[in-house]
């Protein structure tokens, strides 16, 4: 859509369609940010903000599924930018960390 027109039709709606259209052009913003909740993105910027934090923390951090988070982790990790250790307290659990390469 033309950036006139766009301009056009925010001006010319009423207060109800001015709101409807911020919110599409937030979460226009929101997902061009983070592309999607489980994206590589958001989950390289968290960990460079924690460092080393469990898989289960990293998921409930970002409000999605394990299977998902998985997903993610493994294309992450098979790029060299992450790396999945077994924890030295508890070997069930995950510990989940950036390499070099992944801080960079």
């Amino acid at each position: 859509m033309d950036r006139d027109l766009r301009k056009e039709q925010y001006e010319s709606s009423d207060r109800t369609g001015r709101l409807i259209i911020n919110f599409r052009n937030i979460n226009h913003t929101m997902r061009a940010l983070y592309e999607g909740k489980g994206s590589q993105k958001r989950i390289l910027i968290v960990l460079l903000e924690t460092g080393e934090i469990t898989q289960r923390v990293l998921t409930e951090r970002l409000g999605i599924q394990p299977g998902s988070a998985s997903e993610v982790l493994a294309k992450l990790e098979h790029a060299g930018l992450i790396v999945r250790r077994p924890s030295d307290e508890d070997r069930r659990t995950t510990n989940v960390s950036l390499t070099e390469i992944g801080r960079e």
